[in-house]
């Protein structure tokens, strides 16, 4: 499932998210709360993308590394479509993953898989609004995220890592999300503003 939305520069980190509007909240719900996502009603295309157009609640609880590991570790079974490369959106190319078992380097910009495998952290690809991530990849003993082929050369994304205590730090939504600081939040302000502009053009 994808979401998008146009953002101009001035709204930044976890202001982000407001930009999705009411139509994510429950997918930005689950995530945050690390919950399960009841669907029902949504269009399921052939290319593997899910259309939100149904409802969506979020239900029980889930965790995204229990999750990872029961369906994309090595040696399980998948439960995602299989499409050709070629047929897909450049964003799907990226394959999920799970692991667990490496050691990672003091920096968290390398994993050693072992047998003199090494694999990049991308570190380039996580969101401004996870806090510390490689600080927390070093620290860390499991995680999932996506597997891309980029520059010639493999690299893993993280979505989610876990710590020797089993504390999990998700990629994206944080409880303080929706906390500006501000009397008004970013884009209320430009909406406000272009809603004024309209006005005086009419």
């Amino acid at each position: 499932m994808t979401l998008s939305s146009y953002k101009v520069d001035v709204i930044r980190g976890a202001e982000m998210w407001q930009c999705f509007g009411k139509p994510a909240e429950p997918v930005l719900r689950a995530v945050t709360g690390q919950q399960g996502l009841a669907i029902t009603g949504a269009t399921l295309l052939p290319t593997g993308d899910l259309l939100l157009d149904g409802a969506a609640k979020p239900k029980g609880t889930c965790s995204p590394l229990g999750a990872a590991k029961k369906w994309l570790a090595p040696g399980a079974t998948p439960s995602l479509l299989s499409v050709p490369a070629l047929d897909r959106h450049p964003m799907q190319i990226a394959e999920p993953l799970y692991l667990e078992g490496y050691s990672p380097d003091e920096h968290g910009t390398n994993l050693d898989l072992g047998d003199g495998v090494t694999l990049r952290v991308a570190l380039e690809r996580i969101s401004g609004t996870w806090q510390r991530p490689a600080e927390q990849i070093a620290g860390s003993v499991a995680l999932c995220g996506l597997l891309r082929f980029d520059g010639g050369a493999w690299a893993v994304q993280p979505l989610a890592v876990a710590g020797p205590k089993g504390a999990v730090f998700t990629y994206g939504r944080t409880d303080e999300s929706t906390k500006t600081g501000k009397k008004k939040p970013t884009l209320v302000i430009l909406k406000e503003r272009a809603s004024r502009l309209l006005r005086k053009k009419a």
